[in-house]
C-alpha cells in the first residue's frame, strides 16, 4: 500500500438545506495533480502535497429520487490568516534567514503541505 496521508473524508464541511447540499473539503493531492495554475516546485515528492479546496453542490431530485450535481465541482486556492505576527524564515531553523514578518493583516495562499514523520523506537 501507498503512503498515507490526511483522509478528506473525515474533514468535511456539509450543509443541508430543504433540497441541497453543499459539500465543502481541503483535497491534499499530489503537486503534478495540482490544477490551480501556481507554478510548484518539487522539494521532496515522497513528502509533499499540494492542496485545494473543494466544493460540491448537489440537488435532490424527487423524481428520480437520486442526488444529482447542480453544479460541476469547483477547485480553489486554500488562503488563511494568523492570529499573530509570525517570522517567516527561508528554512525551519534558528539560523534560517529571515524573509518577512507576516501580520494578521495579510492574506495567505497556502499552496503545500509536508509531512515530517519520524519513527522513534521505544524499549519497555
Amino acid at each position: 500500500m501507498g503512503k498515507r496521508y490526511a483522509d478528506t473524508r473525515v474533514f468535511k464541511k456539509i450543509e443541508i438545506d430543504r433540497e441541497t447540499i453543499r459539500i465543502a473539503y481541503i483535497d491534499f493531492l499530489p503537486c503534478q495533480k495540482y490544477s490551480l495554475g501556481t507554478p510548484t516546485d518539487s522539494k521532496n515528492g515522497q513528502s509533499e502535497r499540494c492542496l485545494e479546496y473543494v466544493t460540491r453542490s448537489l440537488m435532490w431530485d424527487k423524481n428520480s429520487k437520486t442526488i444529482r450535481p447542480i453544479y460541476a465541482e469547483s477547485r480553489t486556492p486554500v488562503f488563511a490568516t494568523v492570529e499573530q505576527d509570525v517570522t517567516l524564515k527561508a528554512t525551519p531553523s534558528v539560523s534560517g534567514t529571515l524573509l518577512r514578518v507576516i501580520n494578521p493583516s495579510d492574506k495567505l495562499q497556502i499552496i503545500k503541505h509536508f509531512d515530517n514523520l519520524k519513527m522513534v523506537m521505544v524499549k519497555k
